[in-house]
């Protein structure tokens, strides 16, 4: 497991609804292209499949503000292959992305500071 430092002690500010994107403190981004659940104790609570629909689109990011807007990282790792990203927040709950995706990228965290992280096609990992 590989430790994702930017991201510690950032605050949640913002979450979109383009893949989403999700924005940190520090101009640090998160954008999600691969599926994703939100765990608590372990415990699935919510996770993509739920908004298989457009219409569901506004809902999810609703839904993904309620859990993390305003929250701190708490920890961010991620496994080198396949390269699953593992974030827990201040409030006890995990977004947990996982790859599956051999063709396109899973997931991208950029930052205004030339920060690149990429989960590439197939799981690999570059920028760490």
């Amino acid at each position: 497991m590989k430790n994702i430092s930017c991201l510690l002690d950032k605050k949640v500010l913002e979450i979109n609804g383009i893949n989403p994107i999700i924005t940190f403190e520090g101009q640090y981004y998160l954008t999600i292209e691969c599926f994703w659940r939100i765990l608590h104790k372990g415990y699935v609570v919510l996770s993509i499949s739920k908004f298989e629909q457009s219409q569901d689109h506004r809902l999810m990011v609703d839904k993904l503000k309620n859990f993390f807007y305003n929250t701190r990282v708490v920890s961010a790792t991620t496994k080198m292959l396949p390269s699953d990203l593992l974030i827990t927040f201040d409030n006890g709950f995990e977004l947990e992305l996982l790859v599956d995706s051999e063709i396109y990228e899973n997931w991208t965290i950029s930052g205004d500071d030339k920060t690149l992280i990429v989960s590439l096609p197939g799981g690999e990992l570059m920028g760490i």
